[in-house]
């Protein structure tokens, strides 16, 4: 465990060096630019758990998965926020930060419980590869290693409730890939060009590029299916916390979904817990939709059918009839599959 400690810690140095490198030479050619410094909060961030994790690795502080958890979890939603600022003042659209509330809303329910700061990871991936996606044509090259990063960090945050040691792995493969997304993103940013596009002459088989967009779907798809069970058990564990149930907690199992353990002696409420979690995800792609932008309102709909997809144990709690809730989920699997064709036409075009 000491070596892979280690390995993170030496990996999350070299962040903070080329992102110093790259603002020596922005300021050596006289062209550093306030977007530039947007920079500078990813280093120090990366830089102090590149220090921790060395002091782990070294026996010097105590290693908890706990602790691992809260630290990636502080960190990915520096770097998301920043992301999205340097994104808005290149791109000089105020629009994109309005994606910024939405992961604040997501640190939300770690003020009633610090244990639930851990959702923010799959919410800040999310919103860090729908922002690119906005401008998938500037930046195709970024998105595909950034959802390579997305995905193997989520691989994190789901063994994160099995096993130590999987999660560093994990963990220290998932900081390599956004040494490699980030290198290449300061690279654009300091030659100030678009990144290459490869003409469709130049490439070897159609089979290609049918691959790629196909690659891109599923992961996108399973993304989108694991943060939306995710936000909707946090629907279920936030209104019972709300409601002073203190033995509410999210379980993952290894055999099945997660799910929302709700022990309160007053059940009165019971409706409005059941309620919020099949709602909360449908809010939040409502106000995706209302931003807009290339892919996102496609996503959105698969949130939506996902959503109500999952629902149907939650449905007959409500005590609607099993025949309706039957409808319910066909109707969800419906929307999803039209959100996935949809996903895929844009992709083409």
């Amino acid at each position: 465990m000491g070596v892979l400690l280690l390995l993170i810690a030496i990996t999350a140095f070299f962040i903070p060096v080329i992102s110093s490198i790259y603002l020596l030479k922005k300021h050596k050619a006289k062209t550093l630019k306030p977007h530039d410094l947007l920079t500078l909060p990813i280093s120090i961030t990366y830089l102090i758990f590149a220090i921790i994790t060395f002091f782990w690795s070294m026996g010097l502080q105590q290693f908890t998965l706990e602790k691992l958890t809260t630290l990636l979890a502080s960190l990915i939603i520096i770097q998301t926020i920043s992301l999205i600022l340097i994104l808005s003042k290149i791109q000089k659209n105020k629009k994109i930060t309005y994606q910024i509330p939405l992961l604040l809303l997501s640190i939300i329910p770690a003020l009633i419980n610090k244990s639930y700061l851990h959702i923010t990871i799959p919410v800040a991936f999310l919103i860090t590869i729908m922002t690119f996606l906005t401008f998938i044509d500037e930046h195709k090259h970024h998105i595909t290693i950034l959802i390579a990063y997305a995905s193997i960090s989520l691989m994190f945050y789901l063994s994160a409730f099995i096993s130590t040691k999987p999660t560093l792995i994990l963990t220290l493969i998932s900081t390599t890939i956004f040494l490699l997304f980030f290198a290449e993103f300061l690279k654009t940013l300091f030659v100030n060009k678009k990144p290459k596009h490869y003409p469709a002459h130049l490439q070897s088989s159609p089979i290609i590029p049918f691959l790629k967009h196909l690659i891109f779907i599923i992961i996108i798809t399973n993304f989108v299916f694991i943060g939306t069970v995710a936000v909707h058990e946090l629907g279920h564990a936030v209104s019972a916390q709300i409601s002073d149930c203190e033995g509410t907690k999210i379980v993952y199992e290894m055999n099945g979904f997660p799910h929302t353990e709700i022990n309160c002696e007053d059940e009165s409420q019971k409706q409005i817990w059941i309620l919020s979690g099949i709602l909360l995800p449908i809010a939040i792609a409502l106000l995706l939709m209302f931003s807009g932008g290339t892919s996102i309102k496609e996503i959105a709909l698969e949130i939506i059918g996902f959503s109500l997809a999952i629902a149907y144990l939650d449905i007959q709690a409500l005590g609607i009839p099993k025949s309706i809730a039957i409808i319910v989920t066909i109707f969800g699997i419906s929307l999803s599959i039209l959100g996935l064709v949809l996903l895929a036409k844009s992709r083409t075009k």
